[in-house]
């Protein structure tokens, strides 16, 4: 669960959760009042450049704004526009010859040379997006927050609301959380919503199709996008927490969150390779791209834990977070920070975080030729096994009129099987899961308003 609107499914997403903000880290913003005399106020200004060496580059600006009110609650609001080009995994496997696939709009090709991870270069895509957060103080000990958010991409369409309740205890020194985020999603792909599990046709795999080809349900050669309406899923998320001081130096939370997703899960744009058995002319090599398939219907859960330390004039933290879900992925997450201090103006803070994941029950590399196909199958490495490591550093400035300058640098890089146990053929050899890099690049600025 995440209570950050901004955070929504992309390419990337297993290497941009590295930046995005999580639902602990929201919660924590959530449960800190926004500081400052009345009726006065912040705005706050980012721009993240991210770039995978020669697949996505994405460049996101950000403008967000608070205002305190004269009921003593605070209004928070956010734009966001995004922009992404380049080239994204298939989910094809390599092979001995020249690959040749058709684009999502059936109109446009690309080709793939032998040995090469087949990757999409045809990806474009733009977001808008924005969000408003009331908060508003419950008598003396208590808060309330309320949001609402909306996303828009070429194909996708997002729309939700979101609210935390918050309770200080024992003098403040303890704060219970309870919160929730819901939102209904419309996925609206390019060439229309394809057939699970048939045939992206028009590809060089066709010429070799044989008797294993698929039939639609008509009987007629093909399958694909079907060019029908667009699909839904909607998104459930619930949220309870304990933050809690346990010195003058030491805070500690603790969240556990579940999440129910419901509806149209499945990548449109991802397919997986049918290749032929061991036992045929070519084993290994493609006859058939294939549709992903998911089901429809996902729990998940996770606990967090964080513990935040002042040493001397800096500030460690450490967080861990454990995730599981009914599609059988876990996984687990180790974040470290220490924010240090230079004067009453400069603060430098170095990064570093270990994430480690175990696949989904139905992802396969590749399919097999002869054996029966599964109910659900996908090749998204990004539900397949593998582990990432974040390593950053942000330097943040204030000037004497207040304002600041933040800049941000990350590398992330990610690494998986490359040559599962049961490979063969022409699959033995080909790296099967590239390993995959990153840079992400944040500028930024904050300053001190008085509202009208």
């Amino acid at each position: 669960m995440q209570l950050n609107p901004f955070s929504r499914r992309r390419p990337k997403a297993a290497a941009r959760e590295g930046v995005r903000t999580g639902l602990a880290a929201a919660t924590g913003l959530l449960l800190t009042a926004i500081p400052g005399p009345s009726r006065a106020g912040q705005v706050e200004g980012t721009t993240l450049v991210y770039t995978e060496p020669n697949r996505v580059t994405a460049v996101e600006t950000a403008i967000e704004g608070s205002k305190e009110l004269k009921s003593g609650g605070s209004l928070l609001l956010k734009f966001v526009y995004d922009a992404l080009t380049g080239a994204s995994a298939s989910g094809a496997t390599p092979a001995d010859r020249v690959q040749t696939f058709t684009g999502p709009s059936g109109k446009n090709s690309y080709s793939i040379a032998p040995g090469d991870t087949p990757l999409d270069p045809t990806f474009r895509d733009e977001r808008f997006a924005g969000s408003a957060t009331w908060i508003h103080p419950l008598g003396r000990m208590s808060q309330a927050n309320l949001g609402m958010n909306i996303s828009s991409e070429t194909d996708y369409l997002s729309l939700g609301i979101s609210g935390v309740i918050t309770r200080d205890l024992a003098m403040r020194n303890t704060t219970l959380a309870a919160g929730f985020s819901l939102s209904h999603d419309t996925v609206d792909p390019t060439g229309g919503i394809p057939t699970a599990l048939t045939p992206l046709t028009g590809s060089s795999a066709d010429e070799n199709k044989g008797d294993d080809f698929q039939k639609d349900d008509d009987g007629d050669e093909g399958g694909g996008r079907s060019g029908g309406p667009a699909e839904a899923k909607d998104i459930a998320d619930f949220l309870v927490g304990l933050t809690q001081v346990l010195d003058r130096a030491t805070i500690a939370r603790l969240n556990y969150t579940r999440g129910y997703s419901s509806g149209y899960l499945t990548d449109p744009y991802k397919i997986l390779s049918l290749v032929q058995s061991p036992y045929e002319a070519e084993p290994g090599e493609p006859l058939q791209y294939l549709y992903e398939n998911r089901p429809d219907r996902r729990t998940k859960q996770s606990l967090y834990g964080e513990v935040r330390r002042m040493i001397g004039s800096d500030v460690a933290t450490a967080s861990y977070r454990y995730y599981w879900d009914s599609w059988s992925i876990h996984s687990s997450t180790l974040d470290l920070h220490l924010s240090h201090r230079f004067g009453n103006r400069t603060e430098i803070e170095p990064h570093f975080r270990i994430y480690h994941q175990h696949q989904a029950d139905f992802y396969n590399r590749y399919l097999v030729s002869g054996r029966t196909l599964p109910t659900f199958a996908s090749a998204d490495y990004r539900i397949g096994t593998f582990t990432a490591a974040t390593y950053g550093v942000q330097a943040v400035h204030t000037l004497d009129s207040g304002l600041a300058l933040r800049f941000g640098i990350e590398y992330y890089l990610q690494q998986g099987d490359s040559s599962p146990p049961d490979a063969f053929g022409s699959l033995v050899g080909p790296d099967l899961f590239p390993d995959v890099s990153a840079w992400m690049i944040r500028v930024g600025t904050s300053f001190p308003v008085e509202w009208w």
